[in-house]
């Protein structure tokens, strides 16, 4: 699965975050389950989300994922 086909209804977020995205390579290792899990579970409704709060939470939640410590 490609980086785009996991952001497929959140592409507001690409459209937002991309530079930070790449410079960073916070999808680097381009785990596609773990991205769509995110997505699916937090809200981005609110358009003064910052990349900072976007990738604190990303990488809690992946931590949290792959240690299988998600109550779902």
């Amino acid at each position: 699965m490609n980086f785009e086909q996991s952001f497929r209804g959140f592409e507001f977020l690409i459209d937002k975050f991309s530079y930070h995205f790449e410079v960073t390579s916070l999808f680097e290792e381009n785990d596609g389950e773990i991205i769509e899990a995110f997505l699916q579970q937090y809200d981005f409704s609110d358009d003064s989300l910052l990349f900072d709060t976007f990738r604190f939470h990303y990488l809690c939640f992946k931590t949290a994922y792959t240690r299988n410590s998600l109550p779902f």
